[in-house]
């Protein structure tokens, strides 16, 4: 008489796809645990997902991951930088061509931009600030607009 194994005798009750979540975990929760600085396995283990499953959802977007860290430490200086290159725009422009460029919009990106270096080093403009740009930016058309129409009209 010969003996069966017990993998024989047994019915086979076991289906891999059971080890499998129903739904994927959604990669903003990886992100997220990611962000806290949890390792793959730990990540793995609060979604019940093996380490090497964590690592393939995140490797598409590990280097968007790490630029956008690296920006976020360093924003205030990419601003000072963007403010830079455009006052070195605006001053290499002629009187005419900034008078031109301020009628049109053109320090409103410089602005915006030494605003938010500003907020990032803590020194941030009040609102009201904003305001009274904005009303020099109006008087300026107004008196520039006054300017043009007499010289229109002392050359008839």
């Amino acid at each position: 008489m010969t003996q069966k194994s017990t993998a024989e005798t047994l019915p086979i009750t076991f289906d891999p796809v059971d080890l499998l979540p129903e739904e994927p975990i959604p990669i903003e929760t990886i992100i997220e645990y990611r962000t806290k600085h949890l390792t793959y396995a730990e990540i793995g283990k609060l979604t019940g997902c093996t380490k090497q499953n964590i690592h393939q959802r995140l490797q598409p977007i590990i280097n968007q991951l790490n630029a956008h860290d690296n920006f976020k430490k360093h924003r205030a200086d990419i601003f000072s930088i963007i403010t830079q290159k455009g006052l070195r725009a605006y001053l290499s422009l002629t009187t005419a061509e900034q008078k031109e460029l301020i009628m049109k919009r053109g320090l409103v990106d410089v602005g915006i931009a030494y605003d938010k270096m500003k907020a990032e080093l803590g020194e941030g403009i009040p609102d009201v600030a904003i305001h009274i740009v904005v009303q020099e930016m109006k008087a300026l058309k107004s008196a520039n607009k006054r300017k043009m129409q007499g010289e229109t009209d002392g050359d008839g």
